[in-house]
């Protein structure tokens, strides 16, 4: 299939379709229907498919199909300032925080780099190439291309500061959960979700469980500013989608602060067309949310 990244990788499939896997390790399947309809779907999607398939990271591949291909085309572009400051961020790491300069032939397969513009949204070398250049402007990096193929770049001591200020969110150790505050899910959240957010090293919230004397609109906004990442649990029972749920979640993608979605098995019918396209951790008990959740946050988000 053409229009992949240069580091992926096809891997044998039993399935009518393609499997591959990023760099990263994480697999996604494309059915051949799919295929068949959109013959030059990753030339014409590459970002968007990309952005799809990290943050919809899991156990198992993630599937592109006839089914939720029109959701995942159909998404909010990546605005140039995230990718700005992604790239800082990203940058920053590659260099140790430290002022120093990094080399990068396009034309090799170095996983670092091509990470590096996968997560940060971008569509190929000649956009990173636009943005590190115009961060040398700002004089926040450095930048001198010795050929067409050939570069050496790095952030400045201001860009490095840049970075740090900007990376406090993602040192956050909090998860903010949002789900049914509902007797039946209290098993579901303390033997479940809490666990596996601690195993991860991080601390759960639950707004109804926390102290406070301010409006609980205001509470909860501030708590999910304040927050690494939010565990969004659709699970319902016998009521109508939870409206609450789906507004903090929501937030939460607009602040640009990961969100993992999860549903109880028997109301994943009951999930909102809008958000179906999302990679849901499906769960029947409170072991397998364990297992499921616990996988996701560590492949997503990452252990401390």
């Amino acid at each position: 299939m053409s229009g992949l990244w240069p580091d992926d990788r096809e891997l044998p499939s039993n399935r009518d379709g393609g499997l591959y896997r990023l760099a990263s390790g994480q697999e996604y399947f494309v059915s051949s229907s799919l295929l068949a309809q959109y013959p030059d779907l990753f030339n014409e999607h590459r970002v968007a498919l990309t952005r799809y398939i990290l943050s919809s990271a899991g156990d198992d591949p993630v599937e592109i199909t006839t089914y939720n291909i029109d959701q995942i085309i159909d998404r909010q572009p990546v605005p140039t300032t995230q990718k700005l400051r992604i790239l800082i961020q990203g940058l920053a790491r590659l260099q140790n925080y430290q002022p120093k300069d990094l080399h990068w032939k396009t034309s090799e397969n170095n996983v670092l780099f091509w990470n590096l513009i996968r997560s940060a949204g971008l569509s190929n070398s000649s956009e990173f190439r636009n943005l590190i250049r115009y961060l040398s402007e700002q004089g926040l990096a450095n930048y001198h291309p010795t050929s067409s193929e050939n570069m050496t770049f790095g952030l400045t001591v201001s860009g490095l500061i840049e970075a740090e200020s900007s990376s406090g969110q993602n040192d956050s150790k909090t998860a903010f959960v949002a789900m049914w505050f509902s007797e039946e899910m209290n098993e579901a959240y303390t033997m479940g979700v809490v666990p596996a957010v601690d195993s991860c090293g991080y601390s759960p919230l639950r707004i109804d469980q926390r102290e406070h004397n301010n409006k609980i609109d205001d509470e909860i906004i501030s708590a999910i500013r304040s927050s690494r990442f939010v565990i969004a649990d659709f699970s319902c029972g016998s009521d109508v989608a939870r409206g609450g749920v789906y507004f903090e979640a929501g937030y939460a993608q607009g602040m640009d602060i990961p969100v993992i979605f999860c549903v109880r098995r028997s109301d994943l019918e009951k999930v909102h067309f809008d958000t179906r396209q999302y990679n849901h951790i499906v769960w029947a008990d409170t072991s397998e949310l364990f297992d499921k959740l616990k996988n996701r946050i560590a492949a997503t988000i990452g252990t401390i």
